[in-house]
């Protein structure tokens, strides 16, 4: 074998030793692209289902939010609407002809506290006629700026607030469920 020869020989070994080394290497390579593409991919599926189940938590929240938002304006409306049914009520008693206004005004100008006589019974001068020489007890003319009585025991130590705006207030809390069910049905 001559120089020529080994020459070639080693060429032709060095040019496949460097084919062997580029072909591991490309499959080396390959291996890791794959494995890359692999793990990226578990990591994408893995983000998206967080982003998705992150994206299911705020929806839930948005809807429940919004379902509050509706059942609070909704009270809201239900309670303007049962505060409007004790403000006509008011506005009929205050509409009633003088007769039906004398007769309620006696009716609230009696009360199991005081006795026949020696109490006052306070009315807003506007009323004062309707019940002038009709009442036993001291009728005295006062600035209630309101329709109904105040009771109230000689030394003034009790008193009784029978005005209209007052009586409703207090009936209110008894009456306002059988308003509600009356006018919601039972809500």
């Amino acid at each position: 074998m001559g120089v020529m020869e080994l020459e070639a020989k080693l060429r032709a070994d060095g040019e496949r030793e460097i084919q062997e080394i580029e072909n591991k290497a490309k499959s080396e390579l390959a291996a890791l692209n794959d494995e890359t593409n692999l793990l990226a991919g578990k990591e994408a599926r893995r983000d998206l289902a967080e982003g998705e189940a992150r994206a299911r938590l705020e929806a839930s929240r948005i809807v429940s939010e919004g379902k509050a938002k509706i059942m609070r304006n909704e009270s809201a409306e239900k309670n303007l609407a049962v505060d409007r049914v004790f403000e006509d009520a008011k506005k009929k008693v205050l509409s009633m002809p003088d007769f039906g206004k004398t007769q309620l005004l006696l009716k609230l100008s009696s009360h199991p506290v005081f006795g026949n006589d020696g109490f006052n019974i306070l009315v807003d001068g506007v009323y004062y006629p309707l019940l002038e020489g009709k009442v036993k007890g001291n009728l005295v003319k006062a600035d209630l700026k309101d329709f109904g009585v105040i009771l109230e025991s000689s030394d003034g130590l009790v008193r009784v607030d029978m005005r209209l705006g007052v009586v409703l207030e207090r009936l209110k809390p008894q009456l306002k469920p059988e308003v509600v069910k009356i006018l919601f049905g039972g809500l």
